[in-house]
């Protein structure tokens, strides 16, 4: 019970007020060898250390790329270990994201991503025909980061991208997320 403006005393173990991409960097901490994803897609085990060090290279990545804090970084990709770290990645870096659903007809997607006016779209492999509309449709788009085998000249592979990028931990800010169904920006589609 409380008195006056008295604050109760808060549980040693709460997260207060821990930001997303702060989450990932306590977890990496406390759990570095604890495994974080198995990706039944892939086959591939990542431990939290593994995952908060791939995702601050994205977010490093991305944020090296000279875009704003609050760009939007719009992702294409089925259930699969990659669309965690873009997750995460996009919170440490400060940037809104943008999931875009695999179901969609390429033109809806089209409409989304122009109206979001999103500079960066992490696309994968299996959603090539959606990318190639998008490719002489988007009026937006600076980057792609192909995740997969065999990436078009215009886009940059995702695993070179993480790969050449900095692990250094690039500090934690809110993610936003924004639902295609909660914008009031889209146009119609009749």
């Amino acid at each position: 019970m409380t008195t006056g403006n008295t604050v109760p005393p808060q549980p040693a173990r709460a997260l207060g007020k821990m930001l997303v991409g702060s989450v990932l960097k306590t977890s990496a901490a406390r759990y570095a060898q604890r495994e974080a994803i198995c990706c039944v897609g892939t086959g591939r085990r990542i431990t939290y250390a593994q995952l908060n060090e791939r995702c601050n290279r994205l977010a490093n990545g991305l944020l090296a790329r000279s875009l704003p804090r609050g760009a939007v970084v719009a992702f294409l990709c089925s259930n699969r270990a990659e669309i965690i770290e873009t997750y995460f990645a996009i919170a440490k870096a400060g940037f809104v994201g943008l999931p875009l659903n695999y179901r969609l007809a390429p033109r809806e997607v089209e409409t989304l991503v122009n109206a979001m006016k999103a500079s960066v779209l992490i696309c994968d492999a299996r959603f090539a025909e959606t990318y190639d509309h998008l490719r002489s449709s988007s009026t937006s788009l600076q980057h792609v980061l192909w995740i997969g085998k065999n990436a078009p000249s215009s886009c940059l592979s995702y695993e070179e991208f993480i790969a050449a990028s900095s692990a250094a931990n690039s500090g934690s800010l809110n993610i936003f997320l924004t639902p295609a169904w909660a914008s009031s920006k889209l146009p119609s589609m009749a």
